[in-house]
């Protein structure tokens, strides 16, 4: 138990100052940038989180259940070599559909795409690697190391017309390329090996794969919505997304990594699990409940302050979200518990059903009512089913 939680504040304390930075140039960003703009960058970064969970099909989480450092480090490769396979494929066809204009994109649009995804595919497989070394203070250091780039790059090429977009584009590309470079692979990987490999975790493929690439849709297809349904709001939505939807999941999954090697070690320790869980939640409960309550209560007058004139309306926007920030948060970090229980069906049934529910939800209500109507009536239907996931899970560690 010290050890884990030696362990869970390394990485939180990276994880947190790794947040903290986009937060902090936030203020700069919103008076350099108008709201149509960063309702873009939402945009764009739904798109590349949607593709990066594609580029690998899951592979990197097999890296970390691996029984020994050389079979991690073959992980670590194959998952490499297949991200930049899948994203010579993506380039080539999003080539031919835009030369047989099947779809209205500019080719430096799709080319930063590809290249974003690329990286931020090839940047969690490296985790999940650190993940398996317990080299949490490196993860931590490169996370911070990646936002920093992200958000001098984007501040920088503010004069130019994708200045949101290119400078997140080289800022992965500075910090990845950094990162991999640590990475030594004395071991080749060969055709038996990659093989081996691939048997071996096959079932990521079938199961784990379509679940993350299914919850990537559900919580990024959002964004692309907003913006298709007006440009402002997206914006709008992207800042109060950065303030408190975003920490959430980037903590959750961080606790949810750590959790995943314990209770896969343990599998069968079901007492220790179910208290290792709950000692964490209760810790988290009122830290995480406090940070986006503040938030929340800062209202219009402070963030018209602290953003400038125009983002008052990204309070009320915060105000909306909260629910679902709050309850994902939970539900997030007992994620990979389907994976290690063999109940990936279920879960997979359960996302299906909580995907369809929500967005139907916004569908009616952003035509009935209004924008803002959607958004709270999504974010209630993503709490309802984040309260039902988090207790099933428990369950499934009982």
């Amino acid at each position: 138990m010290k050890q884990f939680n030696k362990q869970f504040l390394t990485l939180f304390s990276g994880v947190g100052f790794a947040q903290a930075i986009p937060v902090l140039i936030s203020p700069i960003l919103t008076r350099i940038y108008l709201d149509v703009e960063l309702g873009e960058l939402g945009r764009y970064l739904a798109i590349v989180g949607i593709l990066s969970i594609a580029l690998n099909f899951k592979f990197d989480a097999a890296i970390v259940l691996s029984k020994s450092k050389t079979i991690a480090k073959i992980g670590l490769q194959f998952n490499l070599l297949l991200i930049i396979i899948n994203s010579s494929i993506a380039t080539l066809l999003g080539g031919v559909l835009i030369f047989f204009n099947v779809i209205d994109v500019l080719v430096y649009d799709l080319l930063l795409v590809i290249i974003s995804s690329l990286l931020l595919s090839l940047f969690n497989s490296y985790l999940f690697f650190n993940n398996f070394t317990e080299e949490y203070i490196k993860s931590s250091i490169f996370k911070v190391s990646q936002n920093a780039a992200i958000a001098i790059l984007q501040v920088g090429l503010s004069t130019t017309g994708k200045g949101l977009l290119l400078g997140d584009s080289l800022g992965r590309l500075v910090n990845t390329s950094a990162a991999l470079s640590r990475c030594i692979f004395p071991i080749k990987l060969t055709p038996k090996r990659i093989g081996y490999f691939f048997k071996k975790n096959i079932r990521f493929l079938y199961f784990s794969f379509p679940h993350a690439l299914l919850g990537s849709i559900s919580s990024n297809f959002l964004t692309i919505l907003l913006f298709y349904y007006s440009p402002k709001a997206a914006g709008l939505f992207f800042l109060a997304n950065k303030l408190v939807m975003l920490p959430s999941t980037l903590v959750s999954k961080t606790i949810a990594q750590l959790y995943y090697k314990q209770v896969s070690t343990h599998k069968f320790a079901r007492t220790r699990n179910v208290n290792l869980i709950r000692n964490t939640s209760y810790k988290m409960l009122f830290l995480w409940g406090g940070f986006i309550l503040f938030v929340v209560l800062l209202g219009k007058e402070t963030f018209e302050l602290i953003f400038g004139l125009g983002w008052g309306k990204a309070a009320e926007t915060c105000l909306l979200i909260a629910p679902m920030a709050f309850a994902t948060f939970f539900s997030g970090t007992l994620g990979f518990i389907p994976n290690v229980y063999d109940a990936q069906k279920q879960s997979f049934v359960l996302e299906i059903i909580s995907t369809l529910f929500r967005y139907s939800i916004f569908l009616v209500l952003v035509n009935v009512h209004d924008i803002d109507s959607a958004i709270l009536g999504y974010s209630i239907a993503v709490s309802i089913f984040a309260v039902i996931k988090f207790f099933w899970c428990l369950k499934l560690l009982k």
